[in-house]
């Protein structure tokens, strides 16, 4: 899945969750599959879908629940429905924070969740962002964990693109091909360069925008 741009409390009116273990289960490969077919269902409409510690909430409308089972059973996962609301009764942003920073960062899990409560809507979504990223980078992201080993990546012809981030960081991108032929861009920074992250090409424009610096008149 890619990154979710709206983090604010939602009322999914039908919605399933898509437990991260199933996602596992479809593989790598997979799980991009799904991922792309899922979007182009919602119309690429990111505000749809939302992390929750049992899974991915995706909302689908009453009306279309048969085409969206249809998604799902050509891709053998299992998924049940959710009513949207966290089990301790916290709103869903925080829910999915406090996921990711459970996972990325355990020992100071509760202190950040904390704080994290008490920031604006700005600041929400600056420190969502930020757990995010580190989150899809790390070995506990449903794409990362799917793998059954470190992939082959073969560099393309094309231009390594670098470029400075609003974090400070030097970015450089390079479109490569998998094994199978499954194109991607591979993302690194400068001072970190055998630290790659795979996406694909809607993923990474994404990635890029959320983290390229913003141009004041």
């Amino acid at each position: 899945m890619t990154a979710i741009n709206n983090i604010s409390p939602v009322s999914f009116r039908s919605t399933y969750v898509l437990p991260f273990d199933e996602l596992k289960k479809v593989g790598h490969e997979g799980s991009r599959q799904f991922g792309k077919e899922t979007t182009d269902f919602l119309n690429n409409d990111l505000n749809n879908v939302m992390t929750t510690p049992e899974g991915l909430a995706v909302k689908v409308d009453n009306n279309r629940d048969k085409e969206y089972e249809a998604i799902i059973a050509k891709y053998g996962l299992n998924i049940h429905k959710y009513n949207g609301e966290d089990l301790k009764g916290e709103s869903l942003d925080t829910n999915a924070y406090k996921f990711l920073v459970s996972k990325i960062n355990p020992d100071k899990a509760e202190e950040m969740v904390a704080k994290y409560k008490e920031m604006n809507k700005d600041e929400k979504q600056e420190a969502y962002m930020k757990a995010y990223k580190e989150f899809k980078a790390s070995a506990y992201s449903a794409e990362n964990s799917a793998k059954t080993g470190t992939p082959h990546i073969t560099p393309t012809n094309a231009p390594i693109l670098k470029y400075k981030g609003k974090d400070g960081e030097n970015y450089m991108a390079r479109p490569v091909r998998l094994d199978n032929g499954y194109p991607c861009i591979a993302v690194a920074t400068e001072k970190e360069p055998s630290k790659v992250m795979l996406m694909n090409e809607e993923e990474f424009k994404k990635f890029m925008l959320e983290t390229a610096p913003e141009i004041k008149k």
